[in-house]
């Protein structure tokens, strides 16, 4: 993982590590802050909490201004289609 390189762990759902999210997301929900963050090490990416989290709660950690303006530019160009969200 650096600027040139990224995990795509679609086809992965065996990696717990996959379902991590970003707090900040398209639009950053009320109260909602990253929990945690990458870290490499060996060329090995990790995701380390930074406080204790509990069971049950949900992970986060910063997927980086880049993929966000990433996924806005498909959105705006009709590449992408975000999931809606359940209420």
């Amino acid at each position: 993982m650096n600027n040139k390189r990224c995990i795509d762990a679609f086809n992965t759902p065996q990696h717990i590590a996959r379902y991590a999210n970003d707090a900040a997301g398209l639009s950053r929900a009320k109260g909602l802050r990253n929990n945690c963050y990458y870290d490499i090490v060996g060329g090995k990416g990790y995701i380390v909490s930074t406080r204790n989290i509990k069971e049950g709660e949900e992970i986060f950690v910063n997927y980086t201004k880049e993929y966000w303006d990433c996924i806005r530019y498909n959105i705006k160009h009709g590449h992408y289609k975000p999931k809606k969200s359940k209420k």
